[in-house]
């Protein structure tokens, strides 16, 4: 006797089936803007079944009909696609970047045209200046629902001026993310990591931290006036070039060689010995770094080292990453 299972979050749809020696799996899913729907079967013994079931449900999967289950595929499309729908931000609009390029391609070390499939080559222009309350999230999510152009490629043509984040360290590694502010930058943490790449034109003006870590797909900011904040935290391969003058210490971690001059190293690892002096080896708040334990040799070692998912959370919580 056949068996009917469903599943339905955010971003997809799927209905696992259960035959007398075989199982499948109808996946539908909103992804890059567009649906898409994947089935596989495949031959399994009874207990293999019964074991996948128990997995299924485990995760969520409720089983049902198979009038139900024939039912809730045929509206799956219709909700798939109001998933994928884009939301433009007030006050600005979705341009094509074949229409800005000519102005705005040299800003850019990354190009939009060479990296971006052609139905995602749009920007989010803003033409007013933009001040408003609460942080700016820049991101992208591969296996998210919607293409999130608004969110990925802003241009801000008069400036930005924010009493919250400009958030940009989402682990955007999958495509690259752009963001070109047009005068002046004021925000209370800068927050950039992966394919990330920030172009001021202005000046930059940080209440708290400039971040930037793990930039080797290409991450990278650059200002071409001033930068001033507290502190400013690099590391693993993330570029910043400042053309201005710099008011605050520059702290660059020991991966890389810094890309800003008079940068002072700090460790991104300690020992267990070293952990116990860690106040004269490191300025770093002990929330940044997280214990690895290491049994290879048969007897622990613990190192500390740096996370920079830990480090971003003490920022977005409103801490301070410094002692």
């Amino acid at each position: 006797m056949n068996r009917y299972f469903y599943f339905q979050d955010d971003r997809s749809i799927r209905v696992f089936t259960t035959k007398d020696q075989s199982m499948d799996m109808l996946d539908l899913r909103a992804t890059l803007g567009k649906t898409q729907r994947n089935h596989q079967e495949k031959a399994c013994s009874p207990d293999e079944i019964s074991q996948n079931i128990k997995m299924a449900i485990e995760h969520g999967f409720v089983e049902t009909t198979e009038s139900e289950a024939q039912e809730k595929l045929a509206k799956a499309d219709d909700q798939l696609k109001k998933l994928i729908v884009e939301t433009i931000p007030a006050g600005s609009t979705i341009v094509e970047w074949n229409s800005l390029a000519k102005e705005h391609a040299t800003h850019f070390q990354n190009s939009p045209s060479e990296y971006l499939a052609a139905d995602l080559q749009k920007f989010c222009v803003f033409e007013a200046e933009i001040e408003r309350k609460g942080d700016l999230w820049l991101g992208f999510d591969e296996n998210g629902p919607t293409a999130q152009t608004s969110q990925r490629n802003l241009i801000f043509q008069r400036g930005l001026k924010l009493d919250g984040n400009v958030d940009a360290a989402h682990w955007t590694s999958a495509l690259p993310l752009f963001c070109l502010v047009k005068g002046d930058l004021r925000c209370k943490n800068l927050l950039l990591n992966c394919w990330a790449e920030l172009v001021v034109t202005g000046n930059l003006i940080v209440e708290g931290c400039i971040f930037g870590y793990d930039g080797e797909t290409g991450g990278r900011l650059k200002v071409h006036g001033n930068a001033s904040a507290q502190k400013v935290l690099s590391g693993a391969m993330y570029t910043m070039e400042i053309a201005g003058k710099i008011q605050a210490p520059v702290y660059w971690l020991d991966q890389d060689e810094p890309t800003l001059a008079n940068a002072k190293i700090i460790p991104s690892d300690l020992s267990q010995a070293q952990w116990t002096d860690r106040s004269s080896l490191t300025p770093l708040v002990d929330e940044a770094y997280y214990a690895n334990s290491n049994w290879a040799t048969g007897e622990e070692v613990v190192e500390y080292s740096f996370e920079c998912s830990q480090a971003l959370d003490v920022l977005r919580h409103g801490k301070k990453l410094f002692r």
